[in-house]
């Protein structure tokens, strides 16, 4: 495979989080639609600068061996996918504009989820911690439990509980009530997320080894 070097990026991480960030459009007078003022990055226009830097040189970190490289590449590739919030914030802020009818969060064992009798259809019936706690379940009989072997969220499914248990953003809704996606929400994303797919698809070619080979 061939080596590749730490990229050179225009900023580092707190640097870039603190520049302004870029109006959509439409927020705009009519005057400056046409950009921000010569010699001034948004915070978009910087964000995509640095994403392409990071791609290029395939993602490599901030020194401190490989392991540190790689850490860095991570929260580099978050920072970036959040347009230079918080990953965490971003992923919320995405959520709520989530319609998906079921929440089908797969778990592994020792992960901890509900399962509520007074809702449940099914005595198999399970509920992440999130789903249920922005549900209504007050007076119910419902217990929290320690998954043995995995499983799966049911919120929102209604062969497996009833309407009334759905959490807030499961329950069932008409399209008209769904609220759009903000464009500068997935502006970042919508850059940078083909270009990861890219690099992940070369990296595989270049490190793959015909069978027997070594």
């Amino acid at each position: 495979m061939r080596n590749i070097g730490s990229p050179v990026l225009p900023y580092s991480r707190p640097e870039f989080v603190a520049l302004p960030r870029a109006q959509p459009p439409e927020a705009l007078p009519s005057g400056a639609r046409s950009g921000q003022p010569k010699g001034k990055l948004t915070h978009s226009e910087a964000g995509m600068k640095a994403s392409c830097r990071v791609l290029e040189a395939g993602g490599g970190g901030g020194g401190g061996g490989p392991g540190a490289a790689e850490e860095e590449a991570l929260e580099w590739c978050k920072c970036l996918l959040a347009g230079g919030g918080g990953y965490e914030e971003f992923c919320a802020a995405v959520r709520a504009y989530d319609p998906a009818a079921l929440c089908g969060l797969v778990w592994t064992a020792n992960f901890v989820a509900y399962r509520c009798r007074t809702c449940g259809i099914s005595p198999c019936m399970s509920l992440c911690a999130e789903c249920f706690h922005q549900g209504d379940h007050t007076g119910h009989d419902f217990n929290m439990f320690r998954s043995q072997a995995g499983g799966a969220c049911d919120c929102g499914d209604s062969n497996v509980m009833r309407e009334s248990g759905f959490c807030k953003r499961h329950q069932i809704k008409s399209s008209s009530n769904i609220p759009c996606v903000p464009k500068d929400l997935l502006m970042m994303s919508e850059f940078v997320l083909p270009r990861f797919i890219f690099c992940l698809i070369q990296y595989l070619r270049e490190g793959y080894n015909e069978p027997g080979m070594f």
